[in-house]
């Protein structure tokens, strides 16, 4: 395995633990890591395990729809029936941001195809959401690492992620960010810094086609998102893989220096699965 694959693999990892400056995501897309390594496969039910496991032991930053599933399953209702009921309780809002701000290290499961990852996104995402454009973003993250992983350009990875869309919808809206030309700056739609999944995605796109650098888009994701920190998280994990981990700088992972030792930990493992 070459070298480059190894740094793309930790750029994953360490790039989402720079993006996201709270905590929970990151330490969800452990979990999901961790329940991956396992077995090297994708089951559902054991990444529920851990991600359940986790939130009872010391959960928090998960957004309001998991937060509540979790609650929901704790006080005895099955997983399927927690979630719902948070979509029925929430007059049907459901699609925020959490399940593609955790996914990503889907994209490191070496034995998945392109197309498996993209069902498997789908599946990961209703553990919690239950609105289809929720797992349909996280689809389009996991894809993109994924490509970003085989080699492909960033502007290709975006561009293969953005054909992979179901939802005709969501392609409408994403299009003027996917096909942006820095000649004709103006966007159709103005972007937004609120967790909605589809704003989240247009803004993660509009940061990584706007600037050539890993520090460079992750300071403007940053400028961009505010104190809800939605899109950097997305930003972070994408731009660590186009980027790849020596772009990181150490300043970065200061706020994450608790969780540095299973940052290392989960990146080797993915490295030596890669290896094999």
């Amino acid at each position: 395995m070459s070298s480059s694959i190894e740094d793309k693999i930790r750029g994953l990892i360490y790039g989402l633990a720079v993006g996201d400056q709270i905590g929970g995501p990151i330490r969800m897309g452990l979990e999901l890591s961790k329940a991956l390594l396992d077995k090297n496969t994708f089951d559902e039910k054991s990444i529920l395990r851990h991600y359940y496991s986790w939130w009872r032991l010391a959960g928090f930053d998960t957004g309001f729809v998991t937060q509540s599933v979790f609650l929901h399953m704790k006080h005895g209702n099955t997983n399927r029936e927690a979630v719902q009921l948070v979509h029925e309780q929430t007059s049907h809002k459901t699609g925020g941001c959490n399940p593609m701000h955790r996914a990503s290290p889907l994209a490191l499961l070496k034995s998945a195809s392109a197309q498996e990852l993209a069902d498997f996104a789908t599946v990961e995402a209703k553990l919690t959401h239950y609105d289809p454009i929720a797992g349909e973003c996280s689809k389009f993250v996991v894809l993109t690492c994924r490509y970003l992983l085989s080699g492909q350009s960033l502007s290709n990875a975006l561009v293969s992620a953005y054909d992979s869309i179901d939802d005709l919808h969501l392609k409408a809206q994403l299009a003027d960010v996917i096909y942006f030309d820095k000649s004709k700056p103006k966007l159709n739609q103005q972007l937004s810094n609120i967790g909605y999944s589809p704003d989240v995605l247009r803004a993660t796109i509009y940061m990584l086609k706007t600037q050539t650098t890993f520090e460079g888009t992750m300071e403007s994701a940053f400028a961009f998102a505010g104190a809800g920190n939605y899109c950097p998280v997305t930003v972070g994990a994408i731009a660590g893989i186009a980027y790849d981990y020596t772009k990181i700088q150490q300043k970065w992972l200061k706020r994450h220096h608790i969780i540095i030792d299973d940052l290392e930990e989960i990146s080797q493992q993915f490295v030596d699965l890669w290896n094999q």
